[in-house]
């Protein structure tokens, strides 16, 4: 998954890598960034993304959709086309993010 990121990232373009690898300086000025758990600071972090989400700059409610247990394979399907960021099984009070069944 690393290096199709780097095959398909555009000149000039920039991929955060979740690896913890080091960044390095590619060809085309393209380059990627290592990241390691983040360093937002979740007392600044948090209230900032909720500025932004009332600002209607981060819907963050649309990162995920709901579906019943009975609709299980329309929620795998959906994953797979990548049409929903997270797909929750379950009902939204108990719900096992697909990340979880893998």
């Amino acid at each position: 998954m690393h290096q199709l990121a780097i095959d398909v990232l555009n000149p000039h373009g920039i991929v955060a890598l979740l690896t913890g690898e080091d960044g390095v300086d590619l060809s085309e000025g393209r380059k990627t960034l290592g990241i390691i758990q983040g360093d937002a600071v979740p007392q600044r972090f948090i209230p900032k993304l909720i500025d932004l989400y009332r600002a209607g700059q981060f819907p963050f409610d649309r990162l995920l959709k709901f579906y019943d247990f009975n609709e299980i394979n329309r929620a795998i399907a959906d994953a797979k086309r990548v049409s929903l960021s997270s797909p929750c099984y379950g009902s939204a009070r108990h719900s096992v993010r697909s990340s979880a069944l893998r």
